[in-house]
């Protein structure tokens, strides 16, 4: 992910102050599980603010789990994403070619680099983002539980995750929209 973080040019994310010592946190474990690790002293953020992280931030930024917890990350890996689609708008032709050529070889896809390419109209034209929490409180009613090796996770009628994400997918054209379509709008978080 940084590699393609760093194809990128960075990606512009609002990072708090309580957040910036996680981040600095994270790049420290990153160096100490990985002797090659490519970390270096300005990777390191000194204050937060709305900022462009390289690559090594931004996965340490979007790791932190230790403010809101899980679904604190889940917002904070969607930040990240908005962010590096919003650099798109920016990118010239020349350069379309030149994240291709860096991002292809990080991503599994059955498209080409051509047909990759024939995309980038609709990426220069803009994203909608839009997104549901599963499992959320208001339709699976998720409650916390552990592994058998002791990691916390929720737990949740999978069965109801289905539909609740086949009616966000499909809206109208699902046949599950009639029983969650109301909330599934309620639950786009534009993030």
């Amino acid at each position: 992910m940084a590699k393609i973080v760093d194809a990128f040019g960075g990606t512009q994310v609002y990072v708090t102050d309580e957040e910036v010592p996680e981040v600095n946190r994270n790049l420290d474990m990153y160096k100490y599980d990985d002797d090659n690790a490519a970390v270096f002293d300005a990777d390191y953020l000194i204050s937060g603010g709305d900022l462009l992280l390289n690559g090594n931030q931004a996965v340490a930024y979007a790791r932190i789990r230790d403010v809101g917890g899980d679904d604190g990350r889940a917002v904070r890996q969607r930040a990240v994403m908005k962010g590096l689609f919003a650099r798109i708008g920016s990118l010239t032709p020349v350069n379309y070619w030149r994240l291709i050529n860096d991002v292809l070889p990080e991503c599994e896809t059955s498209l080409s680099a051509f047909e990759l390419i024939s995309l980038a109209p609709i990426a220069i034209g803009g994203i909608n983002f839009e997104s549901i929490t599963v499992p959320s409180d208001n339709v699976e009613f998720p409650q916390d539980g552990y592994t058998d090796a002791g990691g916390w996770v929720w737990i949740y009628d999978l069965s109801v995750a289905s539909r609740h994400i086949d009616a966000f997918i499909y809206e109208e054209n699902s046949a599950y929209w009639p029983d969650y379509g109301n909330i599934v709008v309620s639950e786009r978080d534009g993030v």
